[in-house]
């Protein structure tokens, strides 16, 4: 018999599974506006008649609700009846007023359905059922439509049945349909053969030429035919596949966060739901942030799943508050996603997760295996490096070594993570599985994602089958924990990877929606300062520490670093949402930051009364000089007999500070100058006095013109077109760019890829582009002792830039403050410096450190790392000499031979077609300096742009107990950064973080003016683990290359 002619007879009993059906009819409907969840508008006061067969419109936060009452005829009684519908769109169905299965019209990968509910096992004859569904958009199907758009979709009605399960049929159907399956994935055409015979013995032995009952009698024999010869065939396994349960949920993507909350609903309990019929199944999830939606929206559902964990028959894994992107984030936030995670597991569930779960993002940062193995974590889980788009990544079982030398035993799983328990999935995972010579066991998640429901009935009556078939893998359902135990238990040959797990796909995705990125940058380094600020108040003056308030904001960045968010790959109104958040975080952080200021500024004995200063703040752990302003409020100095012609600002030992004082026009006065060497994380005070006579502020050392730039450090030559044609380093002697080259040549370039413009680029695009050329004016904007600025304005197209070439008086940097009204559409900006360097490679920073990568093609995988993510720096070093190019909130570089370039924009069209145009405002700098990239301090250069002195005018008063220039923590090593310090989450102290930032081995002092009697270390999840030596204020330590430190004040 043909394979052809044998699934038609599969499908014809599958046709006939159903012994009993009635159409239930009678359906009522109404509209109303989704405004939050449990939070509608309604629209359709009345109910209205709808029937099977009818179409509906579907719009964008429009939901529709279904509602019918069924009675279950007397002829059901006792037998399983379920309720099959498809109404259209995605919804969750309700029996009773009570949550019972999600319902789509749309199952994203593989285009099928979800319309079974189960009614009873054992029905009730007489029973009467209230039917409610709520009915929203499928924002998967409406994406294609939206792209196009189309404001609405049209779905149908198509049909709602009660029906009795006939479950001899049923079971015959799985059968069947299995051993199909694997016939058309078996290679050994012995055992292919032999199923092939069992099959079609058994499909021989069906009735099929008269009526249902002759073919339901057949049915039993048939059955036992099939068993009996699939038993016959000799194989022993040498493989297992394990599959767990799971539903991938982004968090937003072609949805906003709201519908993410509705998801939720609908997948968990429809995840209920099949763990109370199929006690065999076991199901994991994620996301600390979606169990904290259902707890908070969904209070009876949320018990439910706490009783599942209980049970051990859901598990917990990932531990990180979202699945974030790691690219783009801060050491600091991929430690706070994995602290706040872990103990919202912990507080709810008393457990916690060995896994970090990141199925689906977009490359994986080479810090990742410290954090995950000091945050009491042992295992990595991942898919996405499948989908690379030049070289195969080479491991699927290995050993992820890190930056600073640290192991995790990590997973790629070699198929799609939505996965279908099928022979397919299992044939396909174990034959791309690469160490089969070191391990025979593999895992496989499988469930829709995304509002599919995760598992469905189907899976699961496959698994029963696929336990032990002839000719396959076996099988089991399995925890994702089980399986990395057991791999643990044989991990000893397992290759080892040493290096970030770049995505060689979705580069796009480090620059698409930049003030998002914008956001996370400015809101990342805010609650650093607003933490470090108020745990000295705390430490010092016992002041309150806004621990609640401060979490709260952190926990809407991290949701807002999830790997669909921040990379930009979201719609509209998920930006829309995001601006909403951000202007709660700053409020946050801005309000604890001013407050903590305020108390120490109060605190500082300035050795007299009545007298005005300016204290400036420096949050970094080396003494920094830099640019200052300060806004002074005019009134009250006015009052006071100043003027800004007869200020003059001193230093603590008298001497005259040169500055800058400027009217603004909130009826201030902004207050520029340089600060010298202000104390690493303390502050010095600048005392403001009045001049007898008039106060020449305007000199300055700098020139200014508008085709020469020259200051201390560097000399620079501008041309007609604003391109920089040479920089001089007047303390190195040399030229920075090479010979005929450019600096800040800013380019366009055609961005159409192949496919999803805001996640790629593709590496065509260097194929077209143009240099901005098109100058419309050159102006000298400032000379001044603190200062010197050279205005240029360009066009291109429907686009304006404005650039503010910065050189300062003690600052050996070149900044470029730009402004662009950004109306492009699949384009790219770049900022090019064709540099004097000749290296290899270049070193960019990440997470808690920095990575080499190269700057040549010599192999596939250079070249497919034409686009890169970096921090806040990228560097080329020779020798003795290099050149950074900073920035205060960009991520994407591609430094190819000699040439850098720095991407500041993107215009991308889908999935939201206004991305990123409208106004932007940034910084990007360049850095030469002496040595590499370790001895020109470029990470203290990196920190010093982002985070810049900040300054406080005040009046002295009361004596307090503060000097008048301080530190309250410093360091004895530049290699080693403090990061952060902030209060104890258990209240038992203070916590700092550092990290070795260059790769060098040593001892390390740590000053210490803070009131503390012990200092012991602790691992990122702020748990004790050993004392460190503390004596007379000081700690000593030793740090590793790259090792990150946590320690605990007391």
């Amino acid at each position: 018999m043909k394979e052809k002619i044998l699934l038609n007879k599969i499908h014809i009993v599958k046709d006939n599974m159903y012994s009993s059906h009635i159409t239930l009819n009678n359906w009522e409907t109404r509209v109303g506006e989704y405004l939050s969840p449990n939070n509608y508008e309604v629209i359709d006061e009345q109910w209205k008649a709808i029937n099977i067969g009818d179409r509906w419109e579907a719009k964008d936060n429009i939901t529709r609700w279904f509602k019918s009452t069924m009675v279950i005829p007397p002829e059901f009684e006792g037998r399983k009846v379920i309720l099959d519908i498809e109404v259209g769109g995605e919804g969750l169905v309700y029996i009773n007023g009570q949550m019972r299965s999600a319902i789509t019209s749309y199952l994203q990968p593989h285009n099928a359905t979800r319309t079974r509910v189960l009614i009873s096992d054992c029905a009730k004859g007489n029973e009467r059922f209230e039917v409610l569904i709520e009915v929203g958009l499928n924002y998967m199907e409406f994406a294609k439509y939206r792209h196009k758009g189309m404001k609405s979709v049209f779905y149908e009605f198509r049909k709602a049945y009660l029906a009795v399960v006939d479950t001899k049929v049923e079971d015959y159907y799985f059968n069947a349909i299995v051993a199909y399956e694997v016939i058309q994935v078996q290679n050994d055409s012995f055992i292919r053969n032999k199923i092939i015979d069992a099959l079609e013995s058994s499909l021989f032995a069906i009735d099929f030429d008269f009526d249902r009952e002759k073919l339901v009698a057949s049915i039993d024999d048939a059955n036992k035919i099939l068993n009996d010869k699939l038993n016959e065939i000799s194989y022993s396994p040498q493989a297992e596949v394990s599959f767990t349960g799971h539903s991938h949920i982004d968090t937003a993507w072609l949805w906003p966060i709201k519908e993410t909350i509705r998801k939720c609903a609908r997948t968990f309990s429809n995840t209920i739901a099949l763990l109370d019929e199929y006690p065999e199944h076991n199901f994991a999830q994620s996301q600390p942030q979606l169990y904290e939606y259902t707890k908070k929206h969904y209070p009876g559902l949320y018990e439910k799943i706490k009783s599942k964990i209980k049970e051990e028959r859901w598990e917990l894994v990932g531990n990180s508050w979202v699945e974030c992107d790691t690219n783009v984030p801060s050491g600091e936030s991929l430690v706070r996603q994995i602290l706040y995670g872990r103990n919202f597991f912990k507080d709810e569930f008393g457990k916690w997760s060995d896994i970090l779960w990141m199925p689906d993002v977009f490359g994986y940062s080479w810090a990742l295996p410290q954090i995950i193995k000091r945050s009491g974590m042992k295992y990595f889980y991942t898919a996405k490096l499948n989908n690379n788009d030049v070289n195969r990544f080479p491991c699927s079982l290995f050993w992820w070594q890190g930056i600073d030398g640290t192991k995790v035993l990590s997973y790629l799983q070699r198929i799609n993570y939505n996965g279908i328990i099928n022979p397919s999935s299992i044939h396909n995972v174990w034959n791309n599985f690469d160490e089969k010579e070191c391990h025979n066991k593999v895992m496989c998640t499988f469930g829709f994602g995304d509002g599919g429901g995760g598992p469905t009935y189907e899976m699961l009556e496959y698994s029963k089958r696929l336990k032990s078939f002839p000719g396959m893998p076996s099988t089991k359902l399995d925890s994702a924990q089980s399986f990395f135990e057991d791999a643990a238990q044989n991990a000893e040959g397992l290759p080892t990877w040493n290096n970030e797990m770049y995505y060689e796909f979705h580069r796009g995705t480090y620059t698409s929606q930049a003030n998002t990125k914008k956001n996370n940058r400015k809101s990342e380094l805010l609650y650093r300062q607003a933490e470090m600020l108020s745990s000295i108040a705390l430490n010092k003056f016992n002041a309150k520490y806004p621990i609640e308030e401060l979490t709260e904001g952190w926990k809407v960045i991290l949701l807002n670093q999830f790997h669909d968010i921040i990379p930009g790959s979201s719609i509209n109104e998920v930006y829309v949402d995001c601006e909403k958040d951000y202007s709660k975080v700053f409020s946050i952080g801005e309000n604890a930051e001013k407050k903590a200021l305020e108390a120490i500024v109060n605190n500082i004995d300035f050795k007299s009364q009545d007298d005005n200063y300016i204290v400036v703040f420096n949050y970094l752990s080396w003494p920094v000089t830099g640019p200052v302003e300060v806004k002074m409020p005019l009134q009250h100095l006015n009052e006071e007999g100043y003027t800004s012609e007869n200020i003059v600002l001193e230093d603590l030992s008298g001497e005259k500070v040169a500055c800058i004082i400027k009217e603004t026009d909130d009826r201030n006065l902004l207050l520029c100058f340089e600060a010298h060497e202000v104390p690493p994380i303390g502050y010095t005070a600048y005392k403001i006095t009045k001049a007898e006579r008039e106060v020449n502020n305007s000199f300055s050392t700098m020139t200014v013109t508008q085709d020469v730039m020259e200051n201390e450090f560097f000399k620079i030559n501008i041309d007609k077109n604003g391109n920089i044609t040479g920089i001089y380093d007047k303390k190195e002697g040399r030229e920075v760019l090479a010979e005929g080259g450019y600096g800040n040549m800013l380019q366009i370039f055609e961005d159409k890829p192949e496919r999803e413009s805001a996640w790629n680029i593709d590496l065509e695009y260097q194929k077209k582009g143009w240099i901005i050329n098109d100058v419309k004016s050159i102006e000298v904007k400032e000379i001044s002792p603190v200062k010197g600025v050279l205005r240029i304005s360009k066009a291109f197209n429907n686009s304006e830039i404005i650039q503010d070439i910065t050189i300062y008086a003690s600052t050996p940097r070149i900044d470029f403050y730009t402004q662009v009204e950004w109306q492009e559409t699949e384009k790219l900006l770049k900022a090019a410096f064709e540099v004097d360097v000749l290296s290899p490679e270049a070193t960019y920073e990440i997470a808690f450190g920095s990575i080499k990568r190269p700057t040549h093609w010599n192999t596939s995988w250079d070249k497919a790392k034409f686009e890169v993510p970096a921090h806040k720096w990228a560097d080329l070093s020779e020798g003795g000499y290099g050149v950074s190019i900073l920035n205060d909130c960009k991520y994407g570089y591609d430094i190819k031979d000699n040439v850098m370039r720095i991407t500041l924009l993107k215009a991308p069209v889908y999935p939201d077609p206004v991305a990123d145009k409208g106004y932007h405002e940034f910084i990007y700098s360049l850095y030469p300096h002496k040595g590499d990239w370790i001895n020109g301090k470029v990470v203290h250069a990196g920190y010093e742009l982002n985070v810049p002195l900040t300054a406080i005018c005040t009046k002295a008063g009361n004596s307090g107990k503060l000097p008048n220039s301080t530190s309250f923590l410093s360091i004895d090593r530049q290699n080693v950064i403090i990061d952060t310090l902030k209060a104890a989450e258990d209240g038992n102290g203070l916590i700092t973080r550092l990290y070795e930032s260059s790769g060098i081995r040593g001892d390390v002092k740590i000053n210490v003016s803070l009131d503390i009697d012990e200092v012991i270390e602790c691992n990122l999840m702020e748990e004790d683990e050993r004392p460190v030596s503390f004596e007379d204020g000081v700690i000593s330590a030793c740090f590793k290359p790259f090792e990150i430190k946590t320690l605990r004040f007391k």
